[in-house]
């Protein structure tokens, strides 16, 4: 470069400039460089492959990044624009690039020349990296692509309605900037151009699709842009909104009387977590003796005694790999827990001081004998702290369990992955604490008086979950937001179409049961032992006008009690009866669709019923649904059903 400098010409020919290359580096005694030839043509559309062929050129050469050079000479002002697409794609890759214009009169000097494309790249980057919009404005009227101009206008909607946490002007326009995107990048041309960077870029920023909850969006937005009074507002005012109007929460709101909360703000920081039943410490040593003598099933007190149980199976897991029946030889297992607890110190003190030679079975004997000598799984300092409500509501998200929620929220669902339920709960406690920073910043409130709430006892326990609860920075709270919503995101279910469950009863006779609880309840377990965790399942009571309301009310308080028992939930609808079996079998027919799994209990019904259901599974396999279980007094008759329709 030092010797074109001088030399104040250039010759534009190609062939010519190699000769002279080759000049320069003999007289300046470095070797030759490899020279490679693209074309570059006065026609753009013709050019759109240049950046892919430099990149291939760059990737097979092994350049560094910070080592790019692109130099301008005589060109038309299509070849510097598109010369500007190469560069601006090669700074996307990673690259740093210096561009220099080459004048035959004056030499080499800085090219300073700003082609349209240019500013927009730099105005898209601009937004990306700090949401501003300050220059969308002019560009627009430049730009003779209408749908970049709309895509900018909506861009700048989008930026002034997020800092001012005006979300119901935000979805309108995401809408939008989804559609002009997949518009833009629907032409094949656009793959090397402005249109791809500035694709490439918002992308980054918005994601390739909309996803399920615009409020991650949104947050995501406010974080990298690093506005942190509009994250925190977001996630604990719009987000527990949004997962109601979504439906992944369902509440009856009606009983949320005297609420200084939104309803749905309240269910999250509150109601959720409040009215938790705690143990006594007497049944807390009970549930851990009667886990090491193996008597627990998959009764929900036993969360009580999660983390013993969890770590109990850690370190029985262990034993077994490395070949161990002596505990006392395993206790470096211990040391290796992933959470390092009071518990886990008290166990491996027991182990060293009592089971020098004992068996594992021989170990669960003595330490169920032994409770106090692991008083940690047992004496909670914040279990038994009534008078704190935060101590009330960390109990309530570590010992949260779906019965509770149902039990005490009127027409509460939770729509998750309950096999992903832990993570739910991680959500809540993230959710707990950005709640009460979120008090303090909004308001302008020393971030100090946290403390006045949180005690070191509750920060720790916050810690368990994987709050990060030491000096509240804009990184902490990044950090707390982007991993509360990466649980949250983790347990939502996927938009894969589910089977929808319809089940037909009918209510009994007097005559017809001797003990009405202990025989519904025997049907209800034949019926729906196969219903996951997490569906919803419609349930048709055939009711019949002579037989009386109280067997009724009977039959669908134990449906609703079986329900929450086993963790699905249950829409019930009376469906009519009548002595035409046409008619009948056309009230059943209308509500069934394709797709559907039909089961049935046709225990309690009479022969004209029967003969309807008869018909009714027939055209049920003409309306291409499903039959699922059948039963009739605790005989399954699904098979035979199948066999008979050609199911």
């Amino acid at each position: 470069m030092q010797f074109w400098k001088k030399e104040k010409s250039f010759h534009t020919d190609c062939f010519n400039c190699i000769e002279e290359i080759e000049q320069i580096s003999a007289s300046a005694g470095i070797k030759q460089p490899e020279v490679e030839i693209v074309n570059i043509s006065d026609n753009e559309k013709d050019d759109r492959k240049l950046f892919s062929e430099v990149r291939r050129i760059l990737g097979e050469s092994g350049v560094p990044k910070e080592d790019i050079f692109v130099t301008v000479a005589d060109t038309s002002t299509s070849g510097l624009d598109v010369l500007d697409m190469t560069m601006l794609r090669l700074e996307f890759d990673g690259y740093t690039v210096e561009k220099l214009h080459i004048d035959p009169e004056k030499g080499i000097a800085d090219h300073s020349e700003t082609s349209l494309n240019l500013e927009l790249y730099k105005a898209i980057c601009k937004f990306k990296d700090t949401g501003i919009t300050d220059t969308f404005n002019k560009l627009s009227e430049k730009i003779s692509n209408k749908l970049l101009a709309e895509l900018l206008e909506q861009l700048d909607h989008f930026s002034g309605n997020l800092n001012l946490c005006q979300t119901e002007d935000l979805e309108p326009t995401l809408d939008k900037i989804y559609n002009i995107l997949d518009s833009l990048e629907h032409d094949a041309d656009a793959a090397d151009n402005i249109e791809g960077l500035v694709c490439d870029n918002l992308r980054s920023v918005f994601g390739d699709s909309k996803p399920q909850l615009l409020s991650m969006v949104y947050i995501k937005c406010c974080l990298s842009w690093k506005w942190t009074t509009q994250s925190l507002v977001l996630f604990t005012e719009v987000l527990p909104k949004e997962l109601v109007r979504n439906k992944i929460v369902q509440c009856d709101f009606s009983s949320f009387t005297n609420a200084t909360l939104a309803s749905e703000v309240e269910l999250f920081y509150t109601r959720m977590t409040r009215d938790m039943y705690i143990p006594k410490e007497k049944e807390l040593k009970s549930l851990l003796v009667n886990f090491l003598k193996g008597e627990t099933g998959n009764d929900s007190k036993n969360l009580y005694i999660e983390d013993f149980i969890v770590l109990i199976k850690w370190f029985e897991k262990g034993m077994e790999e490395k070949g161990l029946t002596i505990p006392f030889e395993g206790i470096d297992i211990l040391y290796s827990f992933p959470e390092k607890n009071d518990g886990v110190r008290q166990l491996t003190e027991f182990i060293y001081h009592n089971c020098s030679s004992l068996t594992m079975d021989k170990f669960r004997e003595k330490l169920s004998n032994s409770m106090d000598s692991i008083r940690y799984f047992f004496k909670d300092s914040l279990m038994y702290d009534k008078e704190n409500t935060i101590s009330q509501k960390i109990m309530g998200i570590k010992y949260l369990y779906p019965e509770h929620m149902r039990r005490n929220l009127d027409g509460f669902r939770l729509n998750i992955d309950y096999s992903k339920f832990s993570f739910f709960k991680r959500f809540l406690a993230f959710f707990l604490y950005l709640k009460l920073v979120r008090n303090r910043v909004c308001h302008a409130i020393p971030l100090q008086t946290l403390d006045d709430d949180l005690n070191e006892d509750h920060k720790e326990r916050l810690k368990c979950f994987g709050v990060d609860t030491g000096t509240v920075t804009y990184e902490s709270l990044s950090r707390n937001i982007t991993n509360a919503l990466s649980c949250l995101k983790e347990c939502l279910l996927s938009n894969v179409p589910r089977t929808i469950h319809k089940y037909y009863v009918s209510v009994p006779a007097p005559d017809e049961v001797d003990d009405i609880e202990n025989d519904i309840d025997s049907h209800l377990r034949s019926l729906f032992e196969n219903v996951p965790s997490f569906d919803t399942v419609r349930i048709f009571v055939i009711k019949d006008k002579k037989r009386e309301g109280i067997l009724e009310k009977a039959l669908i308080a134990k449906i609703d009690e079986y329900a929450i028992c086993n963790d699905f939930f249950c829409d019930i609808e009376n469906i009519s009866d009548s002595d035409e079996p046409s008619e009948f079998i056309s009230n059943l027919l209308s509500t069934v669709e394709p797709g559907d799994k039909i089961g049935a209990d046709t225990t309690y019904m009479n022969n004209i019923k029967m003969y309807g259901m008869i018909m009714f599974f027939n055209a049920v396999i003409e309306k291409k649904a499903e039959i699922g279980k059948v039963i009739c007094k605790d005989y399954c008759l699904t098979d035979l059903i199948n066999s008979q329709f050609g199911a």
